[in-house]
């Protein structure tokens, strides 16, 4: 085998150097494509919770409408409720009255 001139030398380095090259750029294509994939996973993932969150913070002011409409109906029921009793008690308290008064009237 002819013995390597300097030429062939710097031959051989440069095709290393390429080939070194070459791979480092495969290797930043790879790490470039892995990188933008995981972003995309992680951007889906973010939408996916954000979506969630919203859905349950409306369920959430949903069930608080809700729950301050009972609140009101209820206290809407207490009221009438009470001015029924009232009503009953005032005229239970004028029954009375009226069944004293002819008593009293009775005794005279």
């Amino acid at each position: 085998m002819p013995a390597k001139t300097h030429g062939d030398r710097l031959e051989h380095a440069i095709g290393i150097l390429a080939e070194r090259h070459f791979s480092l750029e495969n290797a930043v294509a790879e790490f470039t494509t892995a990188t933008r994939s995981a972003f995309d996973r992680v951007a889906a993932q973010f939408a996916a919770m954000t979506k969630r969150a919203d859905e349950d913070r409306a369920r959430t002011e949903q069930q608080f409408r809700e729950t301050d409409a009972e609140i009101k109906a209820l206290a809407a029921e207490g009221a009438r409720r009470s001015r029924e009793l009232d009503e009953r008690v005032d005229t239970l308290v004028l029954a009375i009255g009226e069944l004293i008064r002819r008593q009293d009237a009775s005794k005279s």
